[in-house]
């Protein structure tokens, strides 16, 4: 019986094709090469390895495509740095040691695997559920800078006991130093065999990005916070073209190029910090896949030595608290669209508790981490501290307590303890907020020494909940903005309840702000955390304020 083969090939930077060991058109063996002319098809129909000439050349390449697309879509070149002249017929083939070799009729080599990194199993004739030949080589090319030396796409195929099939692609982080041996990413597994994976992910180049934004000038900041530093940036359309390599034009270092002009905004992390990486994993894995009008989009990404770069579409008003909080420009935020951004925040975590294909906790919602487009549309942004969850909705503990005081839930910023009701409790403080323009830090009121949560609490027990609302909102305190206004202010109260089990979940928390004939409960009293902040001063007025601008880290021995 003919042993079948399967070819494996990973290109150092950074894409894994992996053929499927069945017929001949993905498959490819020492008697059987891959000659000008011919092209291999991944079993998933995706890529497609073949020989090509790029426009402006008589030069022939091998390289690999997305298959079915066009204009022809290169994502990476074998023989870039030694060209087929024309009139040269060229074959890639599998030597006697098990590498691959692309040569001429003559036998002149244009690029060859190296031989360290080729592993090759025989089929074994004595076990029949065994009789196959697998081959996995390491392609390194110095001229290839796709993606960077830590990240990396893994496309795989494994074969059942029944001699099927399951497809699965993942997110994959591998040692710079033996870009063979993998890193295993703990919490992010991929949670089915028909993950469609990270294909479509921009994979931009560095020099790009910091050409374009004037080598990440201070002029062209949008935003700081703890992980690392946002950038606008509207040339990154033009990469595709303006950045091609010595191939010509479209031919190039990135793959699914921008179009239309469209301004994006890129996200440099912090390369000083290990939580920086942490959030780098969850944001490319998560972001990539969720996809909801409420939630930010991520366009692409970049790895370059320590510099990681996450590149997402351009919001125009920038974060919610950059106006929620600023007295000279809250008045732009009218209660019609306070109102509808507390219902687009509401539909993405409700979207991210349980109608995405993963279900996952935000564990950081604040409103700094919600943007806002041209026309205030309400985006979720911010997933590197997220966490996948499975369905049974149970709690979770960890050591690492990571979020923003103010709107960690009591349990979690305490006990390490989190659950969908700790991003419920973090969406009651964020609903307080957007009505009363305050900050959940420590505030004086009536010579009271309290929190948001405390004065908005007293004054619902006081009967005069609609105070609570921003001065610079113009309302004439009746009819059905003020019946929104109440009910806001009462579910932000059910969200921030002590006790997580008395916290509404998501889909109940939307119903009630949708739904002005939905009868509520009364809230109990809301769980605090603000003891262990700083004191400050504001006037004549001593304060005890959380710490709501840092995020926290606890690190525990064992």
């Amino acid at each position: 019986m003919a042993t079948r083969v399967r070819v494996q090939a990973l290109a150092l930077l950074p894409l894994f094709l992996l053929f499927s060991p069945v017929p001949a058109a993905d498959s490819i063996s020492a008697a059987s090469p891959v000659a000008d002319g011919q092209t291999l098809v991944s079993a998933g129909g995706v890529f497609e390895l073949g020989f090509f000439t790029p426009p402006a050349s008589t030069a022939r390449f091998l390289g690999i495509w997305y298959k079915g697309i066009a204009p022809l879509t290169v994502v990476w070149v074998v023989n870039r740095e030694a060209p087929i002249t024309a009139g040269t017929t060229a074959s890639l083939a599998i030597n006697g040691t098990g590498s691959l070799v692309l040569a001429d009729q003559s036998g002149r080599e244009f690029w060859s695997s190296p031989p360290s990194n080729v592993a090759l199993t025989a089929s074994n004739g004595d076990n029949p559920s065994r009789r196959n030949t697998a081959i996995a080589i390491g392609l390194s090319l110095s001229g290839l800078l796709l993606f960077g030396l830590s990240v990396f796409f893994m496309w795989t195929k494994f074969f059942t006991r029944k001699g099927r099939y399951q497809s699965t692609r993942r997110l994959t982080s591998f040692d710079s130093s033996n870009p063979l041996a993998p890193v295993q990413d703990r919490g992010m597994e991929d949670e089915s065999s028909q993950s469609k994976g990270l294909h479509d992910v921009t994979l931009f180049d560095m020099a790009m990005i910091a050409s374009s934004t004037d080598n990440f000038a201070a002029s062209a900041k949008l935003g700081e916070g703890g992980f690392g530093t946002v950038y606008k940036h509207a040339k990154l359309a033009f990469m595709g073209m303006q950045h091609a390599s010595s191939l010509g034009p479209g031919v190039g270092l990135v793959y699914g190029e921008l179009g239309g002009g469209q301004k994006v905004a890129v996200k440099r992390l912090s390369k000083y910090s290990t939580q920086g990486l942490d959030e780098f994993k969850n944001e490319v894995v998560l972001i990539a896949k969720l996809q909801h009008v409420n939630l930010v989009r991520l366009l692409g990404c970049c790895v370059h030595g320590e510099e990681r770069i996450l590149v997402y579409e351009y919001m125009e008003n920038k974060s919610l608290d950059t106006l929620l909080f600023d007295k000279a420009r809250s008045a732009q935020l009218d209660w019609s669209k306070r109102f509808d951004i507390v219902l687009g925040v509401a539909r993405g975590l409700l979207y991210l508790h349980q109608d995405s294909r993963f279900k996952v906790i935000h564990r950081d919602l604040k409103a700094g981490n919600v943007l806002l487009d041209g026309d205030m549309n309400p985006k979720i942004s911010d997933f590197g501290v997220a966490r996948i969850f499975g369905g049974d909705g149970a709690d979770s503990h960890t050591r690492r307590v990571v979020g923003t005081y103010g709107y960690m839930s009591p349990e979690y910023a305490m006990d390490g303890v989190f659950s969908v009701k700790s991003d419920v409790f973090s969406f009651g403080v964020l609903v307080l907020e957007i009505v009363s323009g305050r900050k959940n830090r420590g505030m004086c009121s009536s010579g009271e020494q309290t929190s948001l949560l405390g004065h908005a609490w007293r004054l619902w027990r006081e009967g005069n909940a609609l105070t609570l609302l921003d001065e610079a909102v113009a309302s004439g305190g009746g009819g059905r903005e003020s019946e929104e206004v109440l009910r806001c202010v009462q579910v932000g109260l059910l969200c921030v309840q002590e006790r997580p089990e008395d916290r509404p979940h998501m889909a109940t928390v939307f119903l009630m702000l949708a739904n002005l004939s939905v009868v509520m409960p009364q809230p109990r009293h809301p769980g605090y955390c603000s003891d262990r902040g700083s004191t400050s001063t504001d006037g004549d007025c001593s304060l005890s304020c959380t710490a709501n601008e840092i995020t926290l880290t606890v690190v525990e021995g064992r």
